[in-house]
């Protein structure tokens, strides 16, 4: 018995139902097996070719962005601030003042003082890297505008093993014409018992130029010496 498909089928299947045979058998087998025949014009059937796999791989993201920013602000500030607090110039402040042999003279406009100053250089922090050294510091003596004497003093060495540094200055003014209007203010103040003098500290390299302003100096009874009232004068 020959069963065949349709004709678009490409194979043709053959069911023997005893151990005879049929001539129009196209493949038998023994048995009673089924057999299975191409046709010649069947088409080379190729093995399915499996699907490609596609994986997909995600980058990573950075999970905190905010968190990696605020630490490297963080890093920058304690860099910062360890920067300034080792390496930061010292404070300096007028720790006492007298003046000696003092004179003025309205007529002639001149004047006559001996300066004797005392300066310190205190490093507020504790501790501090910084190492200065200057040559020559010149210390200038000003009422108001008016340079009154000048004086230099040097060298001057800050270091790291230094918390306070003191340093002293001695201005002097050996008849010393000034403005006609400067020696009569000088001289009303000084009858009033107190004078303001202002002071300055400057040297060019390395840069130094300190200002201590409103130095009260008192006169007992217009006598020719006087002292600095206030314990300390902070400068800037």
């Amino acid at each position: 018995m020959t069963i065949m498909e349709n004709d678009d089928s490409p194979y043709v299947i053959t069911i023997p139902l005893n151990n005879g045979g049929d001539d129009d058998t196209i493949a038998e087998e023994d048995d009673d097996t089924i057999a299975v025949a191409e046709e010649e014009d069947s088409p080379l059937l190729l093995p399915l070719r499996p699907k490609d796999t596609f994986y997909y791989t995600q980058t990573p993201e950075i999970i905190c962005k905010p968190c990696y920013i605020l630490v490297v602000m963080i890093l920058f500030f304690l860099v910062a601030f360890t920067f300034f607090v080792l390496f930061d110039d010292p404070n300096y402040q007028v720790d006492s003042l007298s003046i000696s042999s003092f004179n003025i003279d309205v007529y002639e406009s001149q004047i006559t003082a001996f300066w004797n100053i005392t300066f310190s250089a205190r490093n507020t922090d504790g501790v501090s890297f910084n190492l200065l050294d200057y040559g020559d510091v010149h210390v200038s003596v000003f009422y108001k505008d008016e340079i009154l004497s000048l004086a230099c003093i040097g060298p001057l060495h800050y270091g790291p093993w230094h918390k306070t540094k003191l340093f002293n200055a001695n201005p002097v003014a050996l008849t010393t014409r000034i403005d006609e209007k400067v020696a009569k203010a000088i001289a009303n103040d000084w009858e009033r018992g107190s004078v303001f003098f202002t002071l300055r500290l400057k040297n060019l390299a390395p840069k130094l130029d300190v200002l201590c302003e409103n130095v009260n100096v008192a006169f007992a009874n217009s006598s020719t010496t006087g002292s600095m009232l206030d314990q300390y004068t902070p400068c800037s």
